[in-house]
């Protein structure tokens, strides 16, 4: 019976630690939604899926525990179908090159989705697969085989935990110590307040962009003497945006004339509500910079009631943003060097916090009047 138990324990445990994660703030869930765009197969409204998900996973990671007979058939069955939805959620994003995070462990999980993600879903779908013929053998919880075990399945059980923790040590041993979207926040902000601080005098003489900001200010070219050795400052990518007023500028031509900010959100979206309601803040303490939010239709700029002095750019079709990644909302900052110089980073809590970088950059206090 070992080999069931060991993989019902390991349905069971990703159940439970995805639940509890989830259950700890639903944001990082329903950012995932919109990100995955998964919102129009849900019958529920989106805050309501990600407030019910967390529960209902750990509901099912205790089901597999300690449900017996029938019911533990139910309980595996659910839990094959809802390992299956997720991998067939990762594989089509994948196949559309949408790596914004899938969040799967809440706000614990904030990598980008990638083939390792897939290959890890698949495992669980295979663990899933082997469990419900296994509940429908013996009818009995997983924690009604310990027992059953004897002393030969108890080493089995016993060398499988071991692995399980040898490769977890093995990869927290080599795991940064923060997690991609937060070094890319920290490092960018570091980015733009340099290229915001600069001598203008070493700005490039370029084009400037036709856009109006309430400060006039303007940047400069980034020094590379401060840049960090374990940044790898990108070319702003080809890419247009334009105004209500129909005036088209490229991201390149933005950058030149001043360091910019641009966030991708949208009215319709739950997590980025709470980016909209700060924009006109950021705005504010902000001065040196261009802070622009980004949406997908001119319709989209009424609904945020933004103030006026604020420019709002229109991505249509977000032909523009597939150039970082699918999903809102999104930050993105750019130097006047034509270099990137931080971001991408998707989530409400991942923009946020690149928003508190800067303003740490700048030496300016959040809750400041």
């Amino acid at each position: 019976m070992s080999p069931l138990l060991i993989f019902s324990l390991i349905c069971s445990v990703t159940l439970l630690v995805s639940g509890v994660a989830k259950a700890r703030d639903y944001v990082p869930t329903a950012t995932a939604i919109f990100n995955l765009k998964i919102d129009k197969w849900l019958p529920i409204r989106v805050k309501t899926a990600a407030k019910i998900l967390p529960w209902a996973e750990i509901a099912l990671g205790v089901a597999l525990l300690v449900l017996p007979g029938i019911f533990q058939v139910l309980a595996a069955v659910i839990t094959l179908v809802l390992f299956v939805f997720y991998w067939v959620v990762i594989a089509r994003a994948l196949m559309s090159g949408n790596d914004a995070s899938c969040n799967c462990f809440g706000g614990a999980s904030t990598a980008p989705i990638s083939r390792w993600t897939l290959a890890r879903n698949t495992a669980l779908v295979l663990a899933a697969v082997v469990t419900v013929p296994g509940a429908l053998a013996f009818g009995v919880p997983a924690l009604a085989l310990f027992f059953a075990l004897d002393a030969r399945d108890w080493f089995w059980l016993l060398g499988a935990a071991l692995a399980v923790a040898t490769l977890w040590f093995i990869h927290r041993a080599d795991a940064s110590p923060a997690t991609a979207a937060q070094t890319s926040s920290a490092v960018g902000s570091s980015r733009v307040a340099a290229s915001a601080t600069s001598t203008p005098s070493t700005a490039n003489a370029g084009s400037t962009a036709d856009v109006e900001d309430s400060n006039g200010a303007t940047g400069a070219v980034l020094d590379d003497a401060q840049e960090l050795d374990d940044y790898v400052r990108l070319p702003i990518p080809f890419g247009a945006l334009k105004t209500r007023s129909g005036s088209v500028h490229n991201l390149r031509e933005l950058a030149s004339s001043q360091a910019r900010v641009l966030l991708w959100v949208s009215p319709t979206c739950g997590p980025c509500i709470d980016v909209i309601e700060q924009i006109p803040t950021w705005h504010e303490k902000l001065p040196m910079l261009g802070v622009h939010p980004v949406v997908a239709s001119e319709e989209f700029i009424d609904q945020m009631n933004l103030p006026a002095h604020i420019t709002v750019f229109v991505d249509e079709g977000y032909a523009t943003q597939a150039s970082f990644g699918n999903g809102t909302p999104m930050a993105i900052a750019l130097g006047v060097d034509g270099l990137m110089a931080g971001g991408p980073v998707f989530g409400s809590g991942s923009v946020k916090e690149f928003m508190r970088d800067l303003m740490f950059e700048f030496d300016i206090e959040e809750n400041k009047e």
